[in-house]
């Protein structure tokens, strides 16, 4: 099973469930935190369809590339190439 436990939730689960927690630790104090978020982040938005990473997940995305630690944001520049695929590539205008 080496494939993120958020990969066998549906959508509706995804959104009521899934996010609350990602959104949490999206938010915490350490860096260390919500550098680990980065790659959640990515697996969530492929498994919503582009409307809903929209609604849901735009502010994230936006944070996580903004964000105060270095590493995080690094990380973020590691996985671009992930965002600019489908879903992202439509918010990247």
């Amino acid at each position: 099973m080496d494939q993120p436990l958020l990969t066998h939730f549906s959508q509706a689960h995804i959104i009521s469930d899934g996010l609350p927690i990602y959104r949490k630790l999206h938010q915490d104090d350490q860096d260390s935190v919500r550098l680990l978020t980065v790659e959640d982040l990515i697996v969530i938005a492929k498994r919503l369809p582009p409307a809903e990473v929209k609604e849901q997940l735009l502010r994230q995305i936006k944070q996580t590339i903004e964000d105060k630690s270095w590493r995080v944001r690094y990380m973020a520049a590691t996985h671009f190439n992930e965002v600019g695929k489908p879903p992202f590539h439509h918010f990247l205008r």
